[in-house]
């Protein structure tokens, strides 16, 4: 969980301090279970066009908008099972382009493409105060437009969490706006005419922070929501498709995939199993989710049965 990632980086200590103020327990032992309607995943409508050293590659903004019982957000991150990614980036070297927190405008007319270098954050856009956020468990550096950002142990966050964007203040006390608008969490500039896809998690904390009730004691006045997928750019989709579960032969079944009984996940295996008195032929037939399509993973077991002992048949 995020409190043990920000714990093991000496960078983290304060910031662990500052998660723990947020609530008197740990946040690992008190949020509640996720809620996507907490944070939805919003792609600013209007799109740059790159130009200089970014020509040909479209700038999206990547917000959350905040609702439910969220009232500010403090941190996204990547977790086990919970990966944060984003897809490979236009990226301005330092001191013209920046990790976390937004370029300052004051570069923009230098020409070095300031203004489409790609970025995380969690409120601010413009720079406005580089100690304010922080970033642990995330190889930015390796960042670039051949190599995708990912982690499963890895965070963004305000060093202390009551200064974060809020519902009434879009990108936190240390920002420059002041105003109520969803929460920038990326700015990203790929390659245009080309589909992607991003997926953050975050945490914050509720409306009823400050509540005494039995309930908010309990929820430690924190929510997360997981998973949040942002899909930008144009053209073919790049994201795979899933399989409808393939239809059982007589007298066996396949296994049932990750997502139910009905629907199993690009690159889920299946394997055959055979009733009491059935002979499974081939044996041990196992087929694979590819893109929508049932394709063997084991010779010949598209066409795998399930045979009575001494039948020459049996099958679908």
């Amino acid at each position: 969980m995020l409190a043990q990632t920000l714990a093991v980086a000496a960078v983290g200590l304060a910031a662990l301090s500052a998660v723990a103020n947020a609530s008197e327990e740990p946040a690992s032992e008190v949020l509640p279970t996720p809620d996507p309607t907490d944070a939805v995943g919003v792609v600013e409508a209007k799109a740059v066009t790159g130009t200089g050293p970014a020509q040909g590659m479209t700038t999206y903004r990547l917000a959350l908008k905040l609702g439910h019982d969220a009232a500010d957000i403090y941190t996204i991150y990547g977790d086990k099972g919970r990966p944060m990614s984003f897809p490979p980036a236009f990226q301005v070297a330092s001191p013209f382009g920046v990790d976390i927190g937004g370029v300052n405008p004051a570069f923009f007319p230098m020409g070095k493409g300031s203004e489409f270098d790609s970025w995380l954050t969690v409120g601010m856009t413009k720079g406005e105060e580089s100690t304010a956020l922080s970033a642990i468990g995330l190889d930015l550096q390796a960042w670039s437009t051949t190599k995708g950002l990912s982690t499963t142990n890895g965070a963004v966050f305000w060093m202390q969490p009551k200064e974060a964007p809020s519902t009434v203040d879009c990108d936190g006390a240390k920002g420059s706006s002041k105003t109520s608008c969803d929460v920038v969490v990326a700015q990203i500039t790929v390659p245009s005419g080309k589909a992607y896809e991003a997926v953050v998690n975050c945490q914050g904390r509720t409306k009823d922070f400050n509540s005494t009730s039995s309930d908010q004691k309990l929820r430690g006045g924190n929510y997360e929501s997981v998973k949040i997928e942002f899909n930008f750019g144009s053209g073919p989709s790049q994201k795979k498709k899933n399989c409808q579960a393939p239809p059982n032969p007589s007298g066996g079944q396949w296994s049932p995939g990750v997502l139910g009984s009905t629907v199993y996940q690009d690159g889920a295996t299946s394997a055959l199993a055979c009733g009491v008195g059935y002979t499974e032929t081939p044996p041990k037939s196992e087929i694979t989710c590819s893109n929508g399509r049932w394709t063997d993973k084991t010779q010949g077991a598209l066409a795998a049965v399930c045979k009575v002992p001494g039948d020459g048949g049996g099958g679908h």
